[in-house]
């Protein structure tokens, strides 16, 4: 909802991009599930994928759509091993916690960068340790920061708590981080808009922008919606999937409400449409720490 509301309310054109690298776990009719919540809520965009669900008419740009430009990640792929800028690594999750050099507060698993100089190339990293291998960005000690559209200066320096990272599997396998870096610079896109659980992803994608010589789009990262348990929402928290509020026949404006209360924007969670949402809309009043699910959500929704 914010990325459509800051979106509109700056006069920016607003792209649709399909992230599903990981399409063998797809379900059936995820796809058209996500366009039709969208429109059903209201929301709308200019470019890229999904066009036709808005409009008959037009015709969606499958570049859009990840899962067919793997041949570009890959081509990419080839020319950071080129430049030596990526190894082979055939460390085991359980052997990286083993050799883990100290304990990290932010959930980050560090990697020491022990395959770093191990292995000639991937074959024989497979013919050593026999099972599937990851592709390990190297990182330097550069310092790097950046200004956050709604959190303002972020530092977290990476070499501090992350090591080399994972960017394919099997050189077949391209992984977000660096798919998202090669999408953003060939899209022209110029401000990401996401939440704050990927402040420090934000980072690793700089390192890979900074290598291959990108700009990199500004970023506005907002707080987490989580349950009463402190952990980001699954389904142990139950099921608040916009398709199943419809199903049961939840008004879109009344989720828009609750949205909007919970931004601060309005005092109780009354219906509201887009359009006059859009003439509230305030970055500043969005809470600054994660939002936490209503335990009477449904109540409040009904």
């Amino acid at each position: 909802m914010i990325t459509w509301l800051h979106c509109r309310a700056n006069k920016g054109k607003l792209a649709m991009r399909m992230e599903d690298l990981n399409i063998e776990r797809l379900k059936d009719g995820a796809i058209e599930g996500i366009y039709e919540d969208l429109i059903w809520l209201g929301f709308d965009w200019d470019i890229g994928a999904g066009l036709h669900h808005l409009d008959s008419t037009k015709t969606e740009d499958s570049g859009y759509i990840q899962s067919n430009c793997i041949d570009l990640y890959r081509d990419i792929f080839e020319e950071l091993q080129q430049l030596k800028l990526i190894y082979p690594c055939s460390c085991t999750r359980k052997e990286i916690t083993e050799i883990q050099s100290a304990p990290h507060d932010n959930h980050e698993q560090y990697y020491s960068n022990t395959c770093r100089e191990r292995w000639k190339d991937e074959n024989e990293a497979l013919i050593h340790k026999g099972h599937p291998i990851n592709w390990r960005f190297k990182i330097d000690n550069r310092e790097d920061s950046f200004i956050d559209g709604f959190n303002g200066h972020y530092k977290n320096p990476l070499h501090q708590w992350s090591g080399d990272f994972v960017i394919a599997q099997n050189s077949e396998k391209i992984a977000y981080q660096l798919a998202v870096v090669i999408d953003d610079a060939r899209q022209k896109i110029t401000q990401v808009i996401r939440a704050d659980d990927l402040l420090n992803s934000t980072l690793r994608q700089r390192a890979i922008y900074h290598a291959l010589n990108y700009k990199s789009p500004q970023y506005l990262h907002l707080p987490l919606v989580i349950g009463q348990d402190g952990k980001r929402l699954a389904k142990r928290h139950g099921d608040f999937k916009i398709s199943s509020l419809k199903k049961k026949g939840v008004n879109a404006n009344r989720i828009l409400g609750y949205l909007a209360y919970t931004c601060g924007w309005v005092d109780e969670t009354a219906e509201i449409s887009l359009k006059e949402l859009l003439k509230i809309y305030d970055l500043s009043k969005i809470p600054k720490n994660e939002i936490v699910l209503d335990s009477d959500l449904e109540k409040l929704l009904y």
